[in-house]
């Protein structure tokens, strides 16, 4: 009986078939084509991807521009309905002057707080007025056509009972100002005194 021949191990067999020049040559064209691929296409990958991550932060930015210059052209036509340099000082003087050449009798104004909206505040009054209706009426017409841009907060209406055809308006106006600039507050520089020289 003859012993069947052993295994030849996978590493030989490699070997035995590398000592073939074409089949030698075909392995190292393919091994160098493959290290070449690693060597040349792994860093273009990651190249590609930072290139990538930058092309979409700078569209960002270009519809961040686009959105600002749309707002801007936006807000043109509305650019200087704000008053410059309004005041409640301003605004009360302003109601004041318009109720002495108005019909209605004026009871009580009162200042609002001012209410910050970023680089404007609401500045406003309370008024307590009397008058009739068609008066009232008049006064809130003034109130939505000044060039102050006032605008009606809140309003209340009740009938005099003491007078007959005559109402009492308790009503609150708002207006839209600009924040008085800030003043940078220098602290005064004091002149630390000196010990003098003693001369030897």
């Amino acid at each position: 009986m003859s012993q069947p021949s052993p295994k030849t191990a996978p590493l030989e067999l490699v070997l035995a078939q590398l000592r073939h020049p074409l089949k030698l040559r075909l392995v190292l064209c393919v091994t160098i084509v493959a290290a070449w691929s690693l060597l040349f296409f792994v860093p273009l990958g990651d190249q590609t991807q930072v290139t990538t991550a930058r092309i979409a932060r700078e569209r960002k930015r270009i519809a961040t521009a686009r959105e600002i210059d749309t707002l801007k052209k936006a807000l043109a036509p509305h650019h200087g309905l704000v008053p410059a340099g309004a005041n409640l000082n301003d605004l009360m003087r302003g109601v004041i002057d318009h109720l002495r050449s108005s019909p209605l009798k004026l009871i009580d104004l009162k200042p609002e707080a001012p209410k910050d909206l970023g680089p404007f505040e609401t500045i406003g009054v309370q008024l307590a007025l009397e008058g009739q209706f068609a008066e009232i009426d008049t006064f809130l017409t003034w109130v939505e056509t000044d060039g102050s841009r006032l605008r009606i907060d809140s309003i209340k209406i009740d009938p005099n009972l003491r007078e007959p055809g005559r109402l009492k308006a308790q009503l609150t106006l708002l207006s839209l100002a600009e924040k008085p600039p800030v003043a940078a507050k220098t602290k005064p520089e004091t002149d630390k005194a000196k010990p003098a020289k003693t001369v030897e």
